[in-house]
This record gives structure tokens, sequence and C-alpha cells, in this order.
């Protein structure tokens, strides 16, 4: 933890202290983030999941308005599932949205980059879960909306002047606001919940993502 947390530094500090420009103000940007996680718990605990795995696909297009600095759109599909050996027989959630993006890129040497990614987002998202008791068998839906604003680190590499490849954290700091409402047919009148979640996370290597980038300078 202390080595990542000494990376992070070292990664602020090149940010803010390294000047020189590779990608020229005006270049076009689109491409896409692709990630995939399988996390398993051989816990007793019927309350932790057994096995959780995760995929979100997340397209972007974007425009260089300073050099290094590009700012745009992006959308995200995100789809999980949880499965525990417990009364919870299987929990599936499907969000999707988008929001804006701003990257800040650091030329690290020929061809390679660092960089610094802050989104603010707004997703729908609708969960569905079943359980079983002895004698008791139920299902319940759980539709709502989350807003929230996150910071991605990574690294990108340019095979040729056009394709970019890269790789990073899905998400070193996020806050999020989340509003969900419940209906199930074992339980009536559901409250609508409300919840609010922020951190830094030095352990998400098993979120991290890969992706293409198309750069069209201009000119």
């Amino acid at each position: 933890m202390k080595q990542k947390f000494l990376l992070s530094l070292l990664f602020v500090f090149v940010l803010l202290t390294t000047s020189y420009a590779q990608i020229k103000k005006g270049s076009n940007w689109l491409g896409t983030n692709i990630s995939y996680s399988k996390t398993k718990n051989n816990s007793n605990n019927q309350l932790v999941p057994r096995e959780v795995r995760a995929t979100n696909v997340m397209p972007a297009w974007g425009t260089a308005i300073k050099d290094n600095l590009v700012a745009g759109i992006f959308g995200s599909y995100t789809h999980t599932n949880r499965e525990r050996d417990g009364y919870t027989i299987e929990y599936s959630e499907k969000s999707y949205g988008g929001g804006l993006f701003a990257r800040q890129y650091v030329p690290v040497f020929n061809r390679f980059y660092i960089f610094g990614e802050g989104r603010v987002r707004y997703l729908h998202f609708k969960a569905d879960h079943s359980w079983a008791y002895p004698g008791v068998f139920g299902t319940a839906t759980v539709k709502g909306w989350e807003t929230g604003i996150s910071f991605t680190p990574g690294i990108s590499y340019g095979l040729t002047n056009l394709i970019q490849l890269e790789a990073g954290f899905a998400s070193l700091f996020d806050a999020a606001y989340r509003s969900a409402k419940s209906g199930s047919n074992s339980f009536s009148n559901e409250p609508t919940t409300k919840s609010f979640s922020a951190g830094v996370s030095l352990e998400n290597a098993s979120r991290l993502f890969i992706g293409v980038r198309f750069l069209i300078n201009k000119g």
C-alpha cells in the first residue's frame, strides 16, 4: 500500500512539473475502455458474496482544448453479478449513463504518457436479486439513479501517430450520491433509500481497464 501511495505522489509531481506538449490543441480524440473483474471469497459468512463479476464498457469522444488537455463526453454500461451460497441466490445489476470528462496528458518519453482523468457522471441502474429461506422464496427489483465524480490515473502508449493503447485503474477516488427504490413479492411499501459514499482506494488492482484511442491531430 505504501508503494502505491508513493507512486501516486510521483504521478502528481510529474503532472505538475512537466510542460512540453505532444497532443496538439484542436485534435479530435475518440475510443473506448473495457474492464472486467472477478473476485472470490471463501468466507463462511452468508452475507459475503462468494463470487463477484463486473464488466464495464466506456466509449468517449473529446477534443484537445489545450496542448495535452482533452475534454469531452463519455458513455458507460456496467453489468455486475454477485452469487452467494447463503440465503441470497443471485444478484444482478445493470447500469447505463454518461457524463463529462477532462484528461491531462503528461509526455514521459517518446510515445509514452501518463494521464489523470476527472469525470462527472449520471447513471440509471436496475438490480434484480432473489433469495431463499427454509420454505420461503422471494425476488426483488431495485431501480434508481446515481450521480458522482471520480479521478482515474493511467498510462498511454502511442502505437502509431493515430492509435494509442492505454491502461489504468478504474477509480483512484470516487464520490457518489445514489437514490434507489425497491419492490418485491414479499414486502410492500418499500421506501426510497438515499446514500452518499466517498473515498480513495489504493487497492484497486482487480479493476484494471484497458483501452484504445484514435487521435486525429489538427492540421
